[in-house]
C-alpha cells in the first residue's frame, strides 16, 4: 500500500465516496460535495500552510481510502488526521493499521516542525481505538459530545503519538502496548456492575452503548452492547445456551485471592471448576461470568516445601 495524492481520474469514485453513507460509516458523516466540490478539495493547491492536505490511499494500483490532515487551528506544530477504508468489503482486513502507519511516516516525515500528532476517534469505534493502541498512540481524553451524527451526539476519544515516540517505535505512557478486550454484553447495566464489583476498575468511558474500565498497566476491559457491536462486524453474537459456556476466557492474577473470590461469588458469578493447584504453577478458580463467558481467579503458588530430613 502507498499514499498518493489524487489525480483526475480518482475524481469519479472520490466524489461517490463523498456522498455514499456507506464510506463513513456509523461514526461519521458525508459531506454531500459536488462533483466541482470534490475537484477542489483534492486538486486544487492552495497557498494557505495550514490547509487541509489528502492522499489516496492505494493498495496495488487500486485506490481503497482516503488520508486527510491538517495542523491544529491552535497549535501549528500539532497536526490532526483522519482516515477511512472507504468499501466496507475492505475492512478487517489489515488495510486500516497499515494506512496509520504510512500516515504517520507520510506527515513527520514531510513536516520536521511537527512535535505531534493527534486522532479523534468515536467511542464507539473499537476497532479503531485498538488500532491506534496498538501502533503507541496514547489515550489522553475524552471529548463531550463533539461529533454530532444522525443518531444523536456523540463523544470522542482523544489519541496522540509525540514525535520521538515515532522514531523510536518506544510505547506511549500507561503501558507497554496497552491491550482492550472487548465483549459484547447482553445487558451492558449488568455487566458493567458484575465487573466493578468483582475488580473495582474505574470507569474511562461511559457512553449509552459502551462502558470501558481502566485495567492496571494501561490495558482496559470494554462492554459493548450486544446490538451495538453487532454495527462493526454485521453479526449479532450468538448467546451460549443456558447453562453453557462461550470460548472466552480471562485469567487474573489476584493479590487478595480469598477476598476475590468472596467478591465474584457475591456478584452472581456461576462456579465452573472450583479453587484449586493448577500444573502451569497457579491455584486458580473459574467462573462463568453473566454472559457466560469464563473468567478465571488465580494467583501464584510459592515453591514446594522441601522434604523434611
Amino acid at each position: 500500500m502507498l499514499l498518493r495524492p489524487a489525480t483526475e481520474a480518482d475524481l469519479p469514485l472520490l466524489h461517490a465516496w463523498d456522498n455514499d453513507p456507506t464510506t463513513a460509516g456509523p461514526y461519521d458523516e458525508v459531506g454531500h460535495a459536488t462533483l466541482e466540490q470534490t475537484r477542489a478539495l483534492w486538486l486544487t493547491p492552495s497557498a494557505d500552510p495550514r490547509r487541509t492536505d489528502r492522499r489516496v490511499l492505494d493498495a496495488g494500483g487500486r485506490a481503497v481510502g482516503i488520508v486527510t490532515w491538517i495542523r491544529h487551528p491552535l497549535d501549528a506544530w500539532v497536526g490532526l488526521f483522519g482516515l477511512a477504508i472507504a468499501d466496507p468489503a475492505d475492512r478487517g482486513q489489515g488495510l486500516g493499521t497499515l494506512a496509520h502507519r504510512l500516515t504517520a511516516d507520510w506527515i513527520f516525515g514531510e513536516h520536521e516542525d511537527l512535535a505531534k500528532l493527534e486522532a479523534w476517534a468515536d467511542v464507539q469505534h473499537v476497532a479503531e481505538r485498538q488500532v491506534l493502541l496498538q501502533l503507541g498512540y496514547a489515550l489522553e481524553g475524552t471529548l463531550r459530545r463533539r461529533n454530532r451524527l444522525a443518531d444523536g451526539w456523540r463523544d470522542l476519544c482523544v489519541y496522540g503519538l509525540l514525535r520521538e515516540e515515532w522514531e523510536t517505535g518506544a510505547p506511549a505512557p500507561g503501558g507497554e502496548a496497552p491491550i482492550m478486550t472487548v465483549l459484547a454484553v447482553a445487558d451492558l447495566a449488568r455487566s458493567t456492575a458484575f465487573y466493578e464489583a468483582v475488580f473495582g476498575w474505574p470507569r474511562r468511558i461511559d457512553v449509552p452503548v459502551l462502558v470501558e474500565l481502566a485495567l492496571p498497566g494501561g490495558g482496559g476491559l470494554a462492554l459493548y452492547q450486544q446490538e451495538a457491536f453487532a454495527h462493526n462486524t454485521a453479526q449479532l453474537p450468538i448467546a451460549p445456551p443456558e447453562g453453557a459456556i462461550t470460548g472466552t476466557e480471562l485469567y487474573f492474577h489476584c493479590g487478595d485471592l480469598d477476598a476475590a473470590l468472596e467478591r465474584i461469588e457475591a456478584a452472581g458469578g456461576r462456579l465452573l471448576t472450583p479453587r484449586s493447584p493448577r500444573p502451569w504453577g497457579d491455584e486458580a478458580a473459574y467462573y462463568a461470568d453473566l454472559d457466560g463467558n469464563v473468567v478465571a481467579l488465580g494467583r501464584p503458588l510459592g515453591p514446594p516445601e522441601p522434604p523434611d530430613g
